[in-house]
């Protein structure tokens, strides 16, 4: 017995020792948000409580996820709490790793692991549709009927309330569209209704219902976005052009509608008597749906056309697409160019050329004139090599970061999405830190090299806090491979148009920067309207036709930019009755989203601005 009395005592000792190392006066709770789905290769959002009933707290909340070759990718944000209160953080995370778990780290400022816990979610297939219902009255039968839409069953409903919705628009990338029902606007947070906005810019799509509760949609963040403008509401007796569409009669109650009016470029789907009942208008490549009844009325309730009815509503959902890494890299390798030196940095160096060759004639070539053109050579040479080196090798600026972007811009809005191939470079760092200074959020994919494989770098963090950052460390082989990222921006600034007559349109660029290489689309006519200069206005004719789509039409003389649109036709905007497209000089990384001044950069982006 006493043989084993010491190593027992030891085991118990650690399991105590382990027990203690997590403080008691701390506590987690980890929820996915949309009822634990999850598309695999998709970004999953994170919505983390902590309660603390210590003293103040100030950490960071990670998650590290491991791919199939072990390496890995880092996902964290900073956390403030004061003491005896709590605090809320959101963290956005991309699991690629086969499982359906992964383990949230709570840790102080030194790295010491003060909580650690297990979160749990369900893989949906990619195929499959993911409903979310935001309402404060969770509604079964409705549930039901959405579910109806496919008969395979692949349709998933996540229930919501508002104030539970994801702070950046990347949280919804497993969601294909969401239904918001009975809530309140004014219960969702300034980020929050940004999020939602920016998703549904970049393809989501986004049903709102009407009815007795549309008045609360007036002076919101919702209003300017509507397919339609609400007047007030009325009774009608059931809604005969709905049971005319899909060949099944309606009970013949009462229901209240939304009485409005379209606006803009928005389109009615069903109408009562020139009262719009479904209407819905695009927003950058997303799209608005507007039901001017309550989604859940009763009426609704056992009608047999109901998986027909939101089929209608929901349509088509955009399906991923994959860009073509390997081929994007091998452009962007074969179009990089030299980022030279400043004007100063020159004429410093060939101020100290002339004065270094000015007293080494004087001092030693007095008696060696047969040395002059040797020597001269040399000092010639070595001040070139400085020129061009001093201020990348020694300097701070010591990286380079390249890229072939696509800016989307809507006239709606200020808001520009921009999707960004770079592919970064250090000659003497051995850490990758790039800081955005005018973006809220980067979502960066998986790094690919040259070849289709992983990054190979010992580590890659992505951190998620009002100035994000990318750290990749190991960077000896960086340059061989690929980074895609996407966020969004404010431009502080748009292109405005105005039609006038006789096919004459009228472009004043208010944006900060020149686009070249100018195409205007405008309801099956075009004009080649070459540099749009900021600050500037211009009237243009429409004098040719085109028909499909405008990229099919749109030519540019450069190979390389000719090569770029070629490549990432699928993941340009389809929807283009009135386009503006062009060229910026330079990255877009730099000018738009704000990159930190250590980084020279070089680039091209495709800007494409809409209105719709």
């Amino acid at each position: 017995m006493t043989k084993l009395a010491y190593p027992l005592s030891i085991f118990f000792f650690l399991i105590i020792l382990h027990s203690d190392s997590f403080p008691a006066n701390l506590d987690m709770q980890i929820a996915t948000i949309f009822e634990d789905y999850h598309k695999q290769g998709h970004w999953l959002p994170l919505r983390i409580a902590i309660d603390n009933n210590g003293e103040n707290l100030a950490g960071d909340i990670s998650v590290t996820v491991y791919n199939n070759t072990n390496n890995k990718q880092t996902y964290t944000t900073p956390i403030s709490i004061l003491g005896n209160s709590g605090g809320e953080k959101y963290l956005y995370i991309r699991p690629d790793e086969i499982g359906h778990n992964i383990n949230v780290r709570l840790t102080d400022r030194n790295d010491k692991i003060l909580l650690e816990k297990e979160a749990h979610f369900n893989v949906i297939p990619e195929e499959s549709k993911l409903i979310a219902i935001v309402d404060q009255n969770k509604s079964l039968d409705v549930d039901n009927a959405i579910r109806q839409t496919d008969p395979s069953k692949k349709v998933y409903i996540a229930n919501i309330i508002a104030e539970k919705l994801p702070d950046k628009w990347k949280g919804y990338d497993s969601v294909d569209a969401v239904i918001l029902g009975s809530f309140s606007p004014d219960s969702m947070s300034e980020d929050q209704r940004q999020a939602l906005s920016d998703w549904v810019c970049a393809g989501g799509i986004l049903i709102i219902s009407g009815g007795s509760d549309s008045q609360n949609l007036l002076w919101s963040f919702i209003e300017p976005i509507l397919p339609v403008k609400i007047k007030g509401t009325k009774v009608i007796q059931s809604i005969p052009s709905i049971a005319n569409r899909f060949g099944y009669e309606l009970p013949n109650e009462q229901i209240i509608m939304t009485v409005s009016e379209l606006v803009g470029d928005s389109k009615i789907i069903i109408a009562e008597d020139n009262l719009p009942i479904i209407s819905e208008r695009r927003l950058c490549t997303g799209k608005i749906v507007f039901i001017s009844y309550d989604y859940a009325d009763p009426i609704f309730r056992s009608w047999n056309g109901n998986g027909d009815l939101w089929g209608l509503i929901i349509g088509s959902t955009q399906k991923r697409i994959i860009p073509k890494y390997e081929s994007i890299f091998k452009l962007l390798s074969a179009n990089g160019r030299l980022s030279l030196p400043s004007y100063k940095i020159v004429g410093l160096f060939l101020l100290l050329y002339i004065l270094c060759m000015s007293i080494i004639g004087y001092v030693f070539f007095e008696k060696r004139k047969s040395n002059v053109w040797i020597v001269s050579i040399f000092i010639t040479v070595l001040f070139i090599i400085g020129a061009f080196g001093f201020n990348y090798v020694t300097g701070e600026r010591s990286s380079i970061v390249s890229d072939f972007s696509i800016v989307n811009v809507n006239q709606n809005n200020q808001r520009a999405r921009i999707r960004s191939f770079f592919s970064p470079f250090s000659s003497g760092k051995t850490e990758l830190k790039m800081m955005f200074n005018n973006a809220d959020a980067v979502f960066v994919e998986n790094p690919t090299s040259e070849d289709g494989g992983t990054y190979l770098g010992s580590g890659f963090k992505l951190v998620q806090e009002d100035i994000p950052q990318i750290i990749a460390d190991n960077t000896k082989s960086l340059r061989t491979h690929l980074f895609y990222g996407e966020l969004f921006t404010d431009l502080k600034g748009n292109v405005l148009i105005k039609e006038s007559n006789n096919k004459h349109i009228e472009v004043f660029n208010n944006l900060p920067f020149e686009i070249t290489d100018c195409y205007l689309f405008w309801n099956g006519s075009y004009a080649k309207i070459g540099t749009v200069s900021p600050n500037n206005q211009s009237t243009f004719s429409l004098n040719q036709t085109f028909s499909g789509n405008v990229f099919d039409n749109y030519s540019v003389e450069n190979e390389g930019m000719s090569k770029f649109i070629n490549l990432v036709k699928p993941l340009l905007p389809d929807n283009t009755d009135k386009i503006l497209v062009g060229w910026a000089d330079g990255s877009a990384l730099e000018k738009l989203a704000g990159i930190d001044g250590n980084y020279k950069s070089s680039g091209m982006a495709l800007v494409i601005i809409s209105w719709n």
